[in-house]
């Protein structure tokens, strides 16, 4: 469980971690990882949970996630 990852690094660092999270998930490790940077979030997910007021309102693949036209602009800024 990884909480936060890229808060407080530099982007350099923070891409090389989710590069490795990759490689440990590609080897079958299974990571929770939170966090707001959700653009290298979705690139490296399998599974995206969305919380609204501490419940899930959104359950998938990060490539129903980016079909979901709402929810990308409720939760990322972007239509």
């Amino acid at each position: 469980m990884i909480d936060e990852l890229s808060l407080g690094l530099a982007p350099k660092i923070a891409s090389a971690l989710l590069q490795l999270l990759t490689r440990l998930r590609d080897d079958g490790l299974s990571i929770l990882l939170v966090d707001q940077n959700i653009h290298q979030t979705l690139a490296v997910a399998d599974r995206v949970y969305l919380l609204t007021n501490g419940r899930i309102s959104f359950c998938g693949t990060p490539e129903a996630l980016r079909e979901r036209k709402d929810l990308m602009n409720a939760y990322m800024g972007t239509g």
